[in-house]
């Protein structure tokens, strides 16, 4: 290869290396504002948080489902993964065994529809592991929450 040809295949590749960090730019700012919306809306859809307010105050026809008797609608507080995020979220760092969580949510009245709060919070838990929203504890059935900072 003489050193003309050389030049060419550098500036080829070159130019492929600058297309490549542009593409990986602006895969980074999507990614970047995704999080954003994604905390945005949690943060709009968990009645837990002190700063917002729950999807189920502002979701058309709410009332229309409650007045027709949908048990889970009717029923008081949060249920499922927003439970568990609140439960876990007030214990941090502490983790929390399956137990506890079910109790925490009968002494609030939670999940007073549900025919076993601590196998729908534990089934809840686990879907939240998958999400990588919270972590398994060190102990069976024990969960922790994950600080946004560590995610």
């Amino acid at each position: 290869m003489s050193g003309d040809e050389h030049k060419a295949l550098l500036a080829q590749f070159q130019a492929e290396l600058d297309e490549a960090k542009a593409d990986v730019s602006a895969a980074m700012a999507r990614r970047d504002s995704l999080q954003q919306i994604v905390a945005g809306l949690r943060k709009l859809a968990d009645p837990g948080e002190p700063h917002g307010f729950g999807l189920t105050q502002t979701l058309p026809g709410l009332d229309t489902a409650r007045s027709f008797g949908d048990k889970r609608l009717s029923a008081p507080g949060p249920r499922g993964r927003e439970a568990v995020r609140i439960l876990l979220r007030e214990a941090y760092p502490k983790p929390l065994h399956v137990a506890e969580m079910a109790q925490l949510a009968s002494d609030r009245g939670w999940m007073n529809d549900v025919e076993s709060r601590r196998n729908a919070l534990n089934a809840a838990a686990k879907r939240l592991v998958q999400d990588k929203e919270i972590e398994r504890g060190s102990r069976r059935a024990t969960f922790r929450w994950i600080q946004e900072a560590d995610r």
